[in-house]
C-alpha cells in the first residue's frame, strides 16, 4: 500500500512539473455557454430539420446548466443521439404534421429537447423516464440504451414517446382546458403522492392506464392520451381487458354469476355446451356428495349411469376500471376534436403505421441525409 501511494504521488509531481513548463489552453474540455463549439454534420442536420421547420433546439451535448444536479448523469452518445433525433422527427413531429400540418407543432411544441445518456435514479431508487419544464423543455434520459441496429418499439415508447405525447397533451390542455367533467370520473380514487405505492394492475382496476395516472386528474388525462396514441390496437385491448377483474368474497373465494333462478351460470363452448372442470393434469373433475362419493347421472334411453362432471362456472366480473377507461378515452377524443380539430383515432393510426415502418427497418437511423 505504501509503494502504491508513493507511485501516485510521483506521477502527480511529474504532472505538475510538466504543466508548469507548458502553456495552458484557455478552452475548457467541458461544454459551457461561453466555450465555442465545433459545428458537426449533426448540428447542420438539426438546424435544417428541427430549428428551421419547428423552432425546436435539440440539445445532444451535455450541458451542466441544462442538467439536473440531483442526479449522477452521463452525456448522450453521438450516434445514438442521431438515432433518437431521427426517431423523434419521424414518430412524433412528422406524425402530427401528417395530421395537422407543420404550423401546428411549430406553434405549440416545446422549444427545447435535451438528451441525457444515462438513467436518472431518484432518492427512492426509482428511474426517471423524462421530465418537462412548463411546456417549454423536455428532458429524455437513457439515450445510450438505444440500439439503432435492433429497434424495440416498446422500449422507445416507454422511455421517450409516451413522455413526448404526455407533455404535449399538457401543453394543449393548458392552452385550452378540457371539460371539468373528466375530473369527476375518478374523483374519489386519486392517490396524490401515494401513486408510487400502487401497482399498475391495481391502477387498471380503478380505471387508470397506469399507476402514475392515478396521481391527479391532469396526469390521468394526458396519460390516457399518450397511452392510446402509442399502444397498438392489440396492446390497448389487452390493457382494457386487464382492467376487468374477478370478484371475490371477503375470504378471497370466487363469486359466481347466478341466473334468474339463483343457479350458477356455466361457461359454454362454441356449440353452447357447458365446459367441464379439469384438474391440473387435465382430467375431468366429477361431482361428489358430502362424503366424497362420485355422483352419477342416469341415461334413461341407454339405461346407463355416467359420472356427473363439474362444469366451469362463470365468475362474476368487475367492469369498473374498464368502463372508466372507456369513458375517459371518449372524453379525451371529444376534447381534442372540438378544441383542436385533432382526430385522436387518426393520429393513433398514423403513429402505429410509422412505428411499424421503423420496426421493419424502413427508416434510416444512422446517416444524416
Amino acid at each position: 500500500m505504501k509503494t502504491f501511494r508513493i507511485l501516485i504521488l510521483s506521477a502527480a509531481a511529474l504532472t505538475l512539473t510538466a504543466c508548469s513548463e507548458d502553456s495552458l489552453d484557455s478552452q475548457s474540455i467541458f461544454n459551457s455557454s461561453s466555450a465555442p463549439k465545433t459545428e458537426t454534420a449533426f448540428d447542420q442536420w438539426l438546424q435544417k430539420n428541427y430549428v428551421e421547420p419547428y423552432n425546436i433546439e435539440f440539445k445532444y451535448r451535455f450541458e451542466y446548466k441544462e442538467s439536473d444536479t440531483d442526479y449522477n448523469l452521463a452525456p448522450a452518445d453521438y450516434n445514438k443521439a442521431i438515432a433518437l433525433a431521427k426517431l423523434t422527427k419521424y414518430l412524433w413531429l412528422e406524425a402530427y404534421d401528417e395530421l395537422m400540418g407543420q404550423d401546428f407543432l411549430r406553434t405549440y411544441a416545446p422549444k427545447i429537447m435535451n438528451l441525457i445518456g444515462s438513467v436518472a435514479y431518484d432518492s427512492n431508487g426509482g428511474m426517471v423516464l423524462g421530465t418537462a419544464e412548463g411546456g417549454m423543455k423536455i428532458v429524455l434520459y437513457n439515450v445510450n440504451s438505444i440500439n439503432p441496429d435492433k429497434i424495440d418499439i416498446d422500449f422507445l415508447n416507454e422511455w421517450y414517446f409516451i413522455t413526448m405525447h404526455h407533455e404535449f397533451a399538457h401543453i394543449l390542455h393548458q392552452t385550452k382546458d378540457y371539460p371539468t367533467d373528466f375530473n369527476e370520473i375518478s374523483k374519489a380514487d386519486y392517490q396524490s403522492s401515494s401513486w408510487v405505492n400502487l401497482e399498475d394492475q391495481e391502477a387498471l382496476a380503478m380505471g387508470f392506464v397506469n399507476n402514475y395516472a392515478s396521481s391527479e386528474a391532469r396526469e390521468d388525462f394526458v396519460q390516457t392520451i399518450a397511452f392510446y396514441i402509442t399502444y397498438s390496437d392489440e396492446d390497448w385491448q389487452d390493457l382494457l381487458e386487464t382492467a376487468i377483474v374477478d370478484v371475490t368474497d371477503e375470504n378471497g373465494d370466487p363469486v359466481y354469476e347466478l341466473d334468474a333462478y339463483g343457479s350458477p351460470v356455466y361457461e359454454e363452448d362454441a356449440e353452447g355446451n357447458p365446459i367441464p372442470e379439469t384438474d391440473f393434469m387435465g382430467n375431468i373433475v366429477y361431482k361428489t356428495d358430502d362424503d366424497g362419493n362420485t355422483l352419477y347421472t342416469y341415461d334413461e334411453e341407454a339405461g346407463t349411469l355416467t359420472p356427473a362432471p363439474e362444469y366451469k362456472k362463470v365468475q362474476k366480473k368487475d367492469y369498473t376500471g374498464y368502463n372508466k377507461l372507456q369513458q375517459k378515452l371518449a372524453m379525451a377524443k371529444d376534447y381534442l376534436r372540438q378544441s383542436w380539430g385533432i382526430d385522436l383515432d387518426k393520429l393513433h393510426q398514423i403513429v402505429q403505421r410509422r412505428q411499424q415502418e421503423v420496426a421493419d427497418g424502413k427508416v434510416d437511423l444512422k446517416s444524416l441525409n
